[in-house]
Order: structure tokens, then sequence, then C-alpha cells
């Protein structure tokens, strides 16, 4: 696992590996990348009347990244497992 291929949460990823274990890494990475999606879509714009601040412009990016981050460690772990 390196910084380049998980540049917004390489840091957060390798401690949950060392801590827990790789299986619950991926894990907590499927369930945190369904939680940061459903804040960046719960907007204003979307009908939603209490938008999430990860919704906002300065935050959003950050968001996505993180998303983007945790979705792809959880695929890359979910493919090694699969015969």
């Amino acid at each position: 696992m390196t910084a380049q291929r998980y540049p917004y949460e390489a840091a957060r990823i390798a401690f949950l590996c060392a801590r827990d274990g790789v299986a619950a890494a991926a894990d907590y990475c499927l369930r945190t990348s369904r939680i940061y999606r459903a804040a960046v879509l719960a907007s204003a714009r979307r009908g939603h009347r209490h938008a999430h601040f990860a919704s906002l412009p300065d935050y959003r990016a950050k968001f996505i990244g993180s998303y983007c981050d945790f979705k792809r460690f959880h695929l890359a772990q979910r493919a090694s497992l699969t015969p």
C-alpha cells in the first residue's frame, strides 16, 4: 500500500490494517465509502432539507478523494480473495 495509490487515506488504511487486519480494514473501507458517498450527495440542490457539510465546495473534493481511496482498497482486497 502506497500513498501514491491511496493519496487521501493511505495513513488511515495502513493503521487499520496494522491494528485490525486487512479483512477488517476492507470492511471498514466499504462501510465508510458508503457513508462518505451519501454525505456528498446530501445537498440542498438534490432536495435535502439539511445539507451535509461534505456537499459544500470546500469539503466535497476531499470527501470524494477519500471515498475513492476506500472503494479502491476494498475492491483490491475483494479481488485478491476471489479465486
